[in-house]
């Protein structure tokens, strides 16, 4: 950007960055566009191969192809041809009105005769569920191709077990109810069986819900017709070259159709666009390396600034972007499994990547810790110094970490490190090593003349301390991965088959673990999924009036469909599910009621019929896909309205009468309602009141995790160290988070005489929660100091833990460390008074979050946890800090050599004790911040005083 006389031409540096600016805003744009335009994709492919698979049903040539000539025009009237279990040419032997058909083979060839009729490549008992192979692929296509080859495998599970079934049914009484005279038919033998197979379903919680919904749904539809007596045999009669199983059998047929429903799944997320997981992993690795990059550098580029400014909101909105990104890559990774199975090179692929990503995700406490050091910067004239001294070391051992991370990226590309990369590695993370020990010796000298530690600096170690520890975090990992190929080879999934073997081993057992099938929660969800099933197909064997069918399987069937873990906003979810189900069993009507004016061979009516399918499926999937509020309706349409779209033209029938269809209808209705009532029933705790006993264990985790540590200093004990409680804290917050969306008032169907819960306020307090937990986590890194948490992995995955004296004295050194940090602390006069309000402030908070919560009337609030809270001033600032500091800054000339030794690594700042004290202050102010929010939030929901 200069101009001809070699000075610096401000115009076009200007344009440049305009430029800059704009294609990277087209980056950003197309990035975010990605999925809008992947759904639309796969809208178009489902609804593609739909309209093409659904051509034997709407086209007349079709059919006669696929399933032969089912009636002929014979003396003024249809004439029946080709039966059910009928296939491929065959030679009337009777006359034009009797028809009896057999084979068409050699011996008539020889007699010169001509095939009579063609009876198609499939049996007509295919005809009736070829709408089942499109909605398999309705409800097993989704998103990708790894989701989809994983959702077909649990459909093909779920069938084959439903069919297992009736193979067993049958050894016991040969042909079922329909044969009862024969066999001995037990009917409470068959509802026996019924029950248990149902509750095996519902009880084994490893199982996943799809392999449930279809095993449930095709147990209950073959069961019905099996103890139907006047259902021919499920078996069927057309022998294959398979000893007993028959291809014109409704079990064959099944099996058949859903393993089709499955493969055309699966090449609509392939052909015509491959949506492989596998290839994405990559890119997305790239993508993520060069995120964290950007923030890091635009985080160092905020800091050495002149003043505060709104840029690090920016920061902030690009640091919870990249948190969701990690999560999206570690999804694509995990469904990436299903692609490859871990076959050939990709299963240590896959496992590089992950370890990859793992060491990705451990970065949020790093980014976390950037983000409260930028809110809190004093920009004067003691930062600027500071920054002048230590920002191009810092800058260097960013650069350097980065670059590290580019490198181990491509190294996992092929599933394997070679020598030269390994020794490329290792290079990088020489060069980190090094600019760590230049960081640390720029951070002492900034720190020389200044007290050991202090209020104004604070915010300013916490930064540097946050980009060492990224630092270590990423050479412990690139170190791991420069050793891959050694411990690869003790992996327990090294070997692809044994590993699917081991695998497929512990699913097994964990299937029908009897302490996870009689949990009170999974009891509850089997009754309150199995109870509506099994009434309504008593209904459907034993009731023929009204609008019930006897033997019609439509109301269990569409139960199993419905299965769900939701156990909160129960009557919403069931809402949305009656609303697309009956929409689904409607709306083609609408489309076949216009089309049924037109002739069965007229070439506007099978436009029509395909444009109409086309369509319907490509709204309704695409909606499915895209939305988060609507996507149950829309995949319950898309689903459900394939039976009543796939209508063929049958010039036999007459005028066509709809009676059978309101009936389903109103079936499904019942079924439906009948479900939301035990569902009632069975969950008599409204999600108001389950979110309160959640949150009751997560505040008392909190109150527990601070307790211990300000009195104790406990941090690696298993069970009260603040390790553990922190993990504890995890947990109940993600219980709360759960159960979050289910609090909303606005799912009521009708309010009761409470007032409405306090839904944001709630919501606002889990924000308060999550960086509450990142407090805590802050302060385990301050006490412990740098851990290698992948060499921790790394022994969990499989690799032989080697211990040694090595080993021992490092953790006993580390634990040395954390007793004199929390001594030097402790013994200071202003601790008491730190500890003091940082208790108070977390308990009073908390129980006033409780108390506000919990008040479900318009009388008066009266509590004196909020007359505690009122009378506490500057609640979200930490008494005593500045008195801790100065204490600590004159302990530390009185330290005896003896602590001195114990932080003797000056290497590298995250072993610094100055350091680490500070980070843990921090986090002690922090904790304040974000409770003090907690009780700020809970007044502005307190109107009712």
């Amino acid at each position: 950007a200069a101009s001809e006389d070699g000075s610096r031409n401000p115009l076009l540096v200007v344009q440049r960055s305009l430029q800059d600016y704009s294609s990277r805003k087209i980056v950003k744009y197309v990035n975010q566009n990605k999925r809008y335009w992947n759904n639309i994709y796969l809208a178009l492919a489902v609804a593609g191969y739909v309209t093409l698979f659904g051509l034997p049903v709407y086209s007349q040539y079709m059919s006669y192809v696929i399933f032969g000539e089912k009636h002929r025009w014979v003396d003024d009237q249809f004439v029946s041809m080709c039966g059910a279990n009928k296939m491929g040419p065959k030679v009337n032997i009777g006359n034009r009105t009797h028809p009896n058909l057999v084979n068409y083979n050699s011996t008539f060839i020889k007699q010169g005769k001509k095939m009579d009729v063609w009876c198609g490549f499939l049996p007509e008992s295919y005809f009736n569920y070829w709408p089942s192979v499109v909605q398999t692929v309705i409800f097993t296509v989704y998103m990708n191709t790894g989701s989809t080859v994983k959702l077909a495998w649990q459909c093909i599970a779920g069938t084959l077990t439903a069919i297992l079934n009736i193979y067993f049914m049958n050894m016991i009484f040969r042909g079922g109810a329909e044969k009862a005279d024969e066999n001995g038919y037990n009917a409470v033998f068959a509802w026996f069986d019924l029950t248990i197979v149902l509750f095996l379903y519902l009880a084994s919680k490893a199982a996943d819900v799809n392999t449930m919904m279809m095993g449930m749904n095709w147990t209950v539809c073959l069961m019905m017709h099996w103890m139907n007596p006047t259902s021919p045999d499920t078996l069927g009669t057309y022998e294959s070259f398979i000893p007993g199983v028959n291809w014109d059998g409704e079990t064959t047929v099944v099996m058949l159709t859903s393993i089709a429903g499955c493969v055309l799944s699966i090449l609509a997320t392939v052909f015509p666009r491959p949506l492989f997981n596998i290839h994405r992993v990559h890119d997305d690795a790239t993508e993520v390396t060069n995120a964290l990059g950007e923030i890091f550098d635009e985080s160092i580029e905020y800091w050495a600034g002149q003043d505060m400014g709104p840029r690090r909101f920016q920061i902030f909105a690009r640091m919870n972007a990249l948190t969701s990104t990690i999560k999206r890559v570690d999804q694509n990774l995990t469904d990436s499994f299903w692609e490859t199975c871990n076959l050939c090179s990709y299963g240590k692929m896959r496992r590089l990547y992950h370890k990859y990503n793992s060491a990705l995700q451990s970065n949020a406490d790093e980014i976390y810790m950037v983000k409260a050091a930028l809110e809190t910067i004093n920009f004067d004239e003691t930062h600027n110094t500071f920054v002048t001294t230590v920002r191009s070391s810092l800058q260097a051992l960013k650069t350097a970490t980065v670059e590290c991370l580019q490198v181990c990226a491509q190294c996992c590309k092929d599933g394997n490190i070679s020598d030269s990369e390994k020794s490329d590695i290792l290079k990088m993370v020489g060069d980190m090593d090094r600019c760590q020990q230049v960081l640390s010796k720029d951070y002492r000298e900034a720190k020389k003349h200044l007290p050991y530690v202090s209020t104004d600096l604070a915010p300013d170690s916490l930064l540097v301390f946050s980009v060492s520890q990224w630092a270590r975090e990423i050479g412990d990992f690139a170190r791991s991965l420069a050793s891959f190929e050694d411990t690869w080879k003790d992996h327990k999934y090294a070997n692809p088959v044994q590993g699917l073997a081991i695998m497929a081993m512990d699913q097994t057992k964990n299937l029908f673990d009897p302490s996870a099938m009689f949990a009170y929660e999974q009891l509850r969800f089997t009754l309150m999924n199995g109870i509506p099933v099994l009434i309504t197909f008593a209904i459907a064997m034993y009731m023929n009036d009204s609008v019930f069918v006897q033997y019609d399987s439509t109301m269990p069937g569409v139960l199993t469909l419905l299965v769900s873990y939701d156990y909160g906003a129960t009557f919403f979810k069931n809402s949305q599910r009656l609303m697309g189900v009956v929409f689904g069993q409607t709306l083609p009507l609408l489309v076949m009621t216009s089309i049924s004016v037109l002739p069965c061979d007229s070439w506007l009516r099978f436009a029509i019929h395909l444009t109409s399918l086309f369509l319907f499926n490509f709204a309704f999937t695409f909606m499915y896909y895209s939305s988060d509020q609507w996507a149950t309706i829309g995949c319950c349409i898309a689903g459900f309205g394939i039976y009543p779209m796939f209508h063929q033209c049958d010039a036999t029938a007459g005028e066509i009468h709809y009676n059978a269809q309101y009936k389903a209808i109103a079936q499904v209705i019942i079924a439906i309602l009948l479900k939301m009532a035990i569902a009632s029933i069975m969950a008599p705790s409204e999600p108001r009141d389950n979110a309160m006993v959640s949150l009751a264990k997560l505040n008392q985790a909190v109150k527990d995790a601070y307790g211990v540590f300000l009195a104790e200093g406990e941090v690696e004990h298993p069970e009260v160290g603040l390790k553990a409680l922190r993990d504890d804290v995890k947990e109940h917050l993600a219980a709360c988070e759960a159960i979050l969306p289910k609090c909303d008032p606005g799912l009521q169907l009708v309010p009761g005489t409470r007032t409405p819960f306090k839904f944001e306020l709630f919501g606002a307090a889990l924000s308060q929660f999550k960086l509450v937990l990142s407090d805590l986590d802050m302060i385990v890194l301050a006490m412990t100091g740098h851990e290698e948490q992948l060499a921790v992995e790394e022994a969990k995955d499989g690799a032989e833990a080697k211990g040694s004296a090595e080993e021992e004295e490092k953790q006993e050194k580390k634990e040395d460390q954390e007793e004199a940090l929390f001594r030097l602390m402790s013994r200071q006069d202003a601790w008491k008074e730190l500890v003091k309000d940082l208790s108070n402030t977390i308990n009073n908070s908390l129980d006033v979050l409780t108390t506000v919560l919990d008040h479900d009337s318009e009388e008066p609030l009266e509590s004196k946890n909020v007359q505690k809270l009122q009378a506490m001033e500057c609640i979200m600032e930490l008494s005593g800090v500045d008195q801790f500091y100065a204490q600590v800054s004159n302990a530390q000339k009185k330290e005896s050599k003896q602590d001195e030794e114990l932080f003797d690594d000056s290497r590298v700042i995250t072993q610094l004790k100055r350091a680490r004290l500070t980070v843990a202050i921090n986090a002690f102010k922090l904790s304040v911040k974000h409770v003090g929010r907690i009780a700020e939030e809970c007044f502005n929901h307190m109107i009712y005083f």
